[in-house]
């Protein structure tokens, strides 16, 4: 059976150069937003990770190539030069070990491989789909009489077959700034969650509406609990650590930490951190405060933000159940319209009836209704949740402003208009 392997490229330049700056022990650096890159079959792309804010005056480029191999292995390859080195072999196979976090660096590089082409993040396929896989690459790069000890965080997205899409995502990396010192895989992270995604998943116009996901800190066996912040855009650029400590209880809500990530909805009665309801069509980020068992030395620390949210409740289709047109004697003729008005009219300004020649309904869209002038429809105003009436057509236009022709045929149309309590 043919399986499909994704190759990725490590290509290394010769020249690297310190920072002078050796009081820090660990030099860290989170990428945000993290370094992603995106490869579908035939493809090849490329991207780039600068070592610049540890000090280190270099890059690597990234390439994923796409190939149909045999076997069930999902695979990164590396292209070394001289002075670098990765993470010990696997059972003295090809593949290179997938550090586990706190693995030692300095004990799991290998010195000895003079093969140019390694792998790593080997994973199995199952029922179409790639395991997501999340590792660290350990790298030792020698200088002089010197050895600088690293690693790179590294997230692969799952794909499925037939449309095959890679995500390869680097999260963030860290190398010990003493040579010869050892460091450990994740050491410098933050304990702060990471992946925050909110959607809007219910329909009941208040904070319950929204769904919050995440993944649990890396340091999580440090950690009490979390606390989740609603944050109104307008504020979220300015919120910080000290005025995340400033908030009411009621403004936020806490979340027991576990060895799992969370996945939940807000709690009922949640206001943002100025205490105001939760609100539909308003803007909104989330922030997560991680708060560390007392036992444990260890600041709070707040996440990244996530993407902002907004909520809505969409209004349900309208359902037309007759238009027809009666001849009513000498030149009048009226038109009949009955339709069902959804939502019970809640979240209804008004209804507008459009007439359309049939040799134009090829094109009309609701693009075009929404912006016709208001003298060629009809407003409709109700508070039923059927609606029945008649119109003079002798009074009515169609949508470009011409005069009813009774000779043509004509589709009616309604748009419904928000009053904005709602989103259409």
């Amino acid at each position: 059976m043919k399986k499909n392997r994704i190759k990725i490229i490590f290509f290394i330049s010769l020249m690297l150069f310190l920072s002078n700056n050796v009081n820090s022990q660990i030099l860290y650096h989170d990428l945000e937003p993290n370094i992603h890159l995106e490869s579908r079959l035939t493809q090849t792309k490329s991207i780039y990770l600068n070592f610049s804010p540890l000090g280190i005056n270099d890059s690597i480029r990234f390439s994923i190539t796409d190939q149909t191999m045999p076997g069930y292995l999902y695979t990164i390859s590396a292209e070394l030069n001289e002075h670098f080195y990765f993470s010990d072999t696997i059972n003295y196979s090809e593949y290179v070990k997938n550090l586990n976090f706190r693995s030692s660096i300095q004990q799991n590089i290998d010195f000895t491989k003079e093969d140019s082409l390694i792998l790593i993040c080997n994973s199995s396929w199952d029922n179409g789909y790639i395991e997501n896989k999340t590792g660290f690459l350990g790298f030792a790069y020698t200088y002089s009489q010197d050895t600088i000890y690293g690693w790179i965080r590294i997230k692969i997205i799952n794909f499925e077959t037939p449309s095959i899409n890679t995500e390869l995502f680097i999260n963030d990396f860290a190398i010990s700034t003493n040579p010869d010192y050892d460091i450990l895989a994740g050491e410098g992270i933050s304990p702060i969650v990471e992946d925050i995604v909110v959607k809007d998943i219910a329909n009941n116009k208040n904070e319950t509406d929204m769904n919050i996901s995440f993944s649990k800190a890396i340091l999580h066996d440090s950690i009490q609990s979390y606390r989740v912040f609603i944050v109104p855009e307008e504020d979220y650029e300015s919120f910080n650590l000290d005025i995340a400590e400033t908030i009411s209880e009621g403004n936020y809500f806490d979340i027991t930490s576990t060895d799992v990530d969370f996945n939940g909805t807000i709690p009922e009665n949640t206001k943002d951190i100025n205490g105001n309801n939760i609100v539909e069509l308003s803007l909104y980020r989330i922030f997560v405060l991680s708060i560390p068992i007392s036992t444990y030395t260890s600041d709070k620390r707040l996440s990244n933000p996530s993407c902002s949210i907004t909520l809505y409740t969409p209004l349900e289709e309208i359902t037309i159940n007759t238009s027809s047109s009666y001849y009513q004697g000498g030149s009048d003729y009226e038109l009949y319209l009955n339709f069902d008005s959804p939502n019970s009219n809640e979240g209804v300004d008004e209804y507008r009836l459009i007439l359309v020649n049939c040799s134009d309904t090829i094109n009309f869209n609701k693009e075009i209704a929404e912006n016709i002038t208001n003298q060629n429809y009809e407003v409709i105003n109700t508070n039923d949740d059927y609606f029945y009436g008649t119109f003079n057509l002798n009074q009515l236009l169609d949508f470009k402003g011409d005069e009813i022709n009774r000779t043509d045929s004509y589709v009616c149309y309604v748009l419904m208009i928000p009053d904005m309590s709602y989103f259409n």
